[in-house]
């Protein structure tokens, strides 16, 4: 789905997201009443699985009904096969927006709109006649930055010298910039390769681009007849950047809204709030888009007024029932404008949600409603975000700003994949980060600064799908991926060696933090997953047979292991309360961060490592210093907001309490998580805490929150601790409930696949467990990791303990009953 339709706390369908201002929509489409000023009372889903939205707007005693979603599509709604094959073809994604830029003069109708890449490049590959050599203009109009050095882009055309450009320093804001560059096609290989990259002294790393001609070589083309469009003919190719063919080749969506009222005495409004040039089509009541059929309504308007934000389209009065329809697509048959009966069409929207999409919904079933509605909304917004980029399924971190593949949120998603069975896509979604890592073994996402540990995460994320799904066929077959990983993380410490003066030195060289810390530096999140990551690799090469990579990757651990101890020694620090904890930056002296900034990446190490010992001052110390600073429950000025609530985070901090055996602690972050959840059952990033601001920032929704949600509950059901998984050690006693059953159906882990049941019978005073595994182990196997006689299950009973209940004999129940795999578990318990 190229398009992630956003729907506001008023209803309104929200199109049109540019780099800047981000999370703002430029297209806003909702309804109103004329003459009343309604205001949204409520809103919910239809239900976790469904995102059909149900809005109430009340005023005046009188309420509107508002019901938000997305048609199914129809065959019939989109015209015959795109037509002919393009010569343009864009990778790395379809971020973009129409009427984004607001060109000023005469100017090419390409320049108000865009195409745009958040910390990565934009990449567009032209076929031409190999060898051949081209002129070529690329077009750029700034709408939101305003100070030159702000947004700075490199222009990369094959066969040309590298050109950076600043749109403002070359023209202003919303004035058009034209640069040539004389292309070759140098490899021969009938493609020209065009490149925005951003450049490494600005400081808004996403970059833009409008237009681009393609002109025969000696062309004497003017700047300012590509401007004004007059060159646009002379064009052997032409490309509207935002309008790409892969865009305009994609099947028309519709989205609609249904309104409903209680008053017959309203007049109902349908307001359009863009930056788009409609015309009204008075014949038809349509509002038309570059002649396309936008938004049409049943009834039809009686008077469309055009305003200062866009327009006022007037349903007649009395009006009990209106249906709205906006129609996004390029290849539109003649009578797309015809509004179908929304009522069945949201029957047919409930009707695929629940039977016919490919999400892996019903794996788990939690007896806490609401904890089991977000947990199955979260599962739906993780799917929603995800793209097919280049061939390959791409979990994306939001729909608005960060679309795009970013590999720390990008493991939680192919995790949290995995763990419900959706092995194949987690197997896509890990193949498609091997075509990022370079000739030296680093994996390069983020651009242009560089993130190191993306490199260790792709060790991690390798080692985790193969686990999961036992697959050591894909590994041996992808093995090289890991021994250029590792090469490279062996060539960046080498590098910290050169200079014992280095504060970093035999630790891991500066680079790029994010999650509250800007900059270049050298820090300690990207020690932990280096450690994470070698630690992936030794595990891999013992499973298959590798036993000299395991010997030397062992001793490169072991080595960085005891540099990060000898730091760790010069950089602890205290906070007002006396905790321990480690700034994530090495060898910190700063005094303007507080204390607690980023330190979700020690939770990280905490619950997905053994770096540090259970119970160790540093570990726990961290957990003391963000406990004491939390707000609501949740973590405070841990990432970007000063004072603010770092809500996403709060799931990585529930989990290191966890790992540390803080189950009660856990299980309240998760219940403060859940707590500032949308009625659409998503979070923002960061947010302010009530009463101070509403101000929040980065994407919305945010998928790592989701994951966040899934992957929780997932560990609180079956957690992996040494050789053992540790079973229902995260239930909360609430969760267990007299006529309900608690159920995991077969869970993955990387030892095998467990279901587990555990149900208290109408009466409360009886409660049964069930649980049953398959190991990936054959005790005749010597490469057999795992399912032989040191490892178990444990099934933790605390919950139940606490519930009162007893063992058939009357005898007090014991913490955890530790079983074999494939041994099973029937068990009843009184009160």
């Amino acid at each position: 789905d190229w398009q992630k339709t956003m729907v506001n706390e008023r209803g309104a369908l929200l199109y049109d997201f540019g780099p800047g201002p981000y999370v703002r929509p430029n297209t806003i489409i909702g309804v109103g009443v004329k003459g009343r000023e309604l205001k949204p009372t409520s809103q919910r889903l239809e239900s976790a699985q469904v995102p059909i939205v149900m809005t109430t707007l009340s005023g005046s005693g009188a309420d509107l009904m508002v019901q938000s979603f997305a048609i199914v599509p129809r065959e019939s709604h989109t015209a015959g096969s795109p037509a002919g094959k393009s010569p343009v073809h864009r990778r790395l994604g379809l971020t973009g927006a129409l009427a984004w830029a607001k060109p000023e003069g005469e100017a090419d109708p390409a320049f108000r709109n865009v195409s745009w890449g958040t910390n990565r490049p934009i990449v567009y590959e032209i076929r031409v006649k190999p060898g051949s050599r081209k002129k070529v203009a690329l077009g750029i109009c700034e709408s939101y930055r305003t100070v030159p050095g702000l947004r700075m882009m490199e222009f990369h055309v094959e066969g040309s010298p590298v050109k950076t450009v600043d749109p403002i320093a070359s023209g202003g804001r919303n004035q058009p910039v034209v640069a040539f560059f004389d292309a070759q096609d140098v490899n021969g290989d009938g493609i020209l390769d065009i490149e925005a990259r951003p450049s490494t002294e600005c400081k808004d790393p996403n970059v833009i681009l409008n237009a681009i001609w393609i002109f025969p070589e000696h062309s004497n083309i003017s700047g300012l007849a590509v401007i004004s469009g007059a060159a646009t003919k002379e064009a052997e190719v032409y490309l509207d950047c935002g309008k790409e063919p892969e865009v305009q080749a994609r099947p028309t969506r519709i989205d609609g809204l249904l309104v409903t009222s209680n008053d017959p005495s309203f007049a109902p409004l349908v307001t359009v709030q863009t930056t788009r040039q409609l015309k009204y089509n008075s014949a038809t009541g349509v509002l038309m888009y570059d002649g396309r059929p936008f938004v049409a309504s049943t009834p039809k308007p009686l008077s469309a007024q055009k305003t200062e934000q866009g327009w006022e389209l007037e349903l007649p009065m009395g009006t009990r029932k209106a249906e709205v329809i906006v129609i996004n697509g390029f290849r539109l048959p003649e009578n797309i404008g015809a509004v179908p009966d929304l009522q069945k069409e949201s029957q047919r929207t409930m009707q695929w949600w629940n039977n016919d999409s490919r999400i892996p919904t019903g794996r788990i079933n939690i007896p806490d409603p609401q904890i089991q509605h977000l947990f199955d909304a979260s599962v739906r917004t993780m799917y929603q975000n995800r793209d097919i980029v280049d061939g390959y399924p791409q979990f994306q971190p939001g729909s608005t700003v960060y679309r795009g593949l970013w590999i720390h949120d990008g493991l939680y998603y192919i995790e949290a994949a995995a763990l419900l069975g959706d092995t194949l896509s987690a197997r896509l979604a890990t193949e498609a980060l091997f075509k990022f890592q370079e000739q030296n073994g680093r994996l390069r996402v983020i651009f242009p600064v560089e993130m190191v540990r993306e490199t260790p995460m792709l060790l991690w994320t390798m080692d985790r799908y193969a686990r999961l799904s036992n697959n050591t066929d894909w590994l041996r077959k992808h093995w090289s991926h890991v021994e250029e990983g590792m090469r490279y993380i062996l060539d960046m410490r080498t590098k910290t060696m050169a200079d014992s003066t280095f504060v970093y030195y035999g630790l891991m060289p500066p680079g790029f933090v994010d999650g509250g810390i800007a900059g270049f530096t050298a820090d300690y999140s990207t020690v932990y997953w280096t450690l994470i990551g070698i630690h992936s690799a030794v595990e891999m090469a013992q499973w298959l047979g590798k036993f000299e990579e395991q010997r030397r990757w062992q001793n490169i651990y072991d080595q960085l292991l005891d540099s990060f101890h000898r730091a760790t020694l010069r950089d602890v620090r205290h906070d007002s309360f006396g905790h321990p904890y480690l700034p994530v930056r090495v060898a910190d002296t700063t005094t303007t961060d507080v204390a607690q900034r980023a330190q979700w990446a020690i939770c990280e190490a905490i619950y997905l490592s053994q770096i540090f010992p259970l119970h160790d001052s540093v570990s726990l110390g961290s957990l003391g210093l963000i406990e004491s600073s939390s707000l609501q429950g949740l973590p405070s000025s841990l990432g970007w907001m000063t004072g603010g609530i770092g809500v996403w985070f709060a799931p990585i901090i529930g989990l290191a309490h966890f790992a540390e055996g803080y189950v009660d602690r856990a299980v309240n972050v998760l219940y403060s998580f859940a707590n500032h959840a949308t009625p659409h059952g998503a979070w923002a990033e960061e947010q302010m805490p009530k009463g101070v601001s509403p101000r929040t920032t980065g994407d919305f929704p945010t998928t790592s929150a989701s994951a966040g949600m899934l992957r929780t509950v997932l560990y609180f059901l079956a957690y992996e601790r040494g050789n053992n998984v540790e079973v229902l050690r995260g239930v909360p006693k609430d969760w267990l409930k007299p006529g309900k059953t608690l159920r995991a159906r077969n869970l993955l882990t990387k030892f095998g696949d467990i279901s587990v049941e555990a149900t208290l019978l109408e009466d409360g005073q009886t409660a049964t467990i069930s649980v049953q595994s398959n190991g990936y182990g054959d005790f005749d196997d010597s490469m057999a990791q795992y399912t032989d006689a040191v490892n178990n299950l444990e099934i933790y009973l605390s919950a139940f303990k606490q519930l009162g209940y007893k063992a058939e004999n009357g005898r007090e129940l014991p913490d955890r009953i530790r079983i074999r795999w494939g041994q099973g578990l029937q068990m009843t318990m009184h009160k």
